[in-house]
């Protein structure tokens, strides 16, 4: 993929500053933004990025009280993104994922067995995603943000979700001008995704801490309170059949 380095610093403007220009990627575009944002996606929060010259590290490290030594600046570890690059589609799909698929169909797309299957989900742990099925038929699917609980495995041991391999595609006939991720605030999801018909408040005591849900057209995008963001980001989608 060529370009990356530009697409990489534009796809920055477009998720930390929403009142910048924005690139306008469409279809195959998701390729690059997958790509490009891997390194960033475990640690960009839309936060100030601490120095990383050891100049500079070691004069903050050396500046600490009571500690004489001075220490490097260690970025956070880099979680890659798992599974196949699957891209978000209000009302209808992840990637060749659609609604009416079976398990089986849906296994097949995702190159390997559920880590959890009842006769109502088929649940990802590293790829973080959940299908649900109603009558044997898919009926919706939510994605989650990394480090989610959730829930046990079939060992009996508590897991958390890894990082999703995709993001909302832009499609601008849909009135999706950019590609919406996680990590996001609320201004910089409007500009990919428009104003949501509506907004629901939560208190943010669920196990994810979410806070809101903003509602579009078979898409529901969940904004939920983290550790290492100043204010809520977006943490999850569902996809939901469209409304009448």
């Amino acid at each position: 993929m060529t370009n990356a380095a530009p697409r990489h610093l534009l796809l920055r403007v477009a998720r930390c500053r929403p009142d910048a220009p924005r690139p306008m990627p469409v279809g195959a575009a998701l390729l690059a933004v997958v790509a490009v944002t891997t390194a960033t996606a475990a640690s960009c929060r839309c936060e100030q990025t601490p120095p990383t010259s050891a100049s500079a590290s070691a004069s903050i490290a050396s500046s600490a009280p009571g500690d004489p030594t001075p220490k490097p600046y260690l970025p956070p570890p880099v979680v890659p993104r798992v599974g196949p690059v699957l891209a978000i589609v209000p009302g209808e799909a992840v990637g060749p994922i659609y609604f009416g698929a079976t398990v089986a169909t849906v296994e097949r797309h995702m190159q390997r067995a559920c880590d959890v299957k009842t006769d109502k989900v088929c649940r990802y742990f590293g790829e973080a995603l959940e299908f649900f099925f109603t009558e044997g038929v898919l009926s919706e699917i939510r994605v989650h943000g990394l480090g989610r609980p959730a829930g046990k495995d079939s060992g009996g041991t508590e897991r958390k979700y890894g990082n999703f391999n995709g993001a909302v595609d832009a499609d601008p006939a849909a009135g999706r001008p950019l590609v919406t991720t996680f990590g996001m605030h609320a201004e910089g999801a409007a500009a990919g995704l428009g104003k949501p018909k509506r907004i629901e408040p939560l208190d943010g005591q669920g196990p994810f801490h979410t806070v809101a849900v903003h509602h579009y057209d078979g898409l529901l995008v969940e904004y939920d309170r983290i550790s290492d963001a100043r204010m809520p980001v977006v943490n999850g989608f569902r996809v939901i059949r469209r409304g009448p």
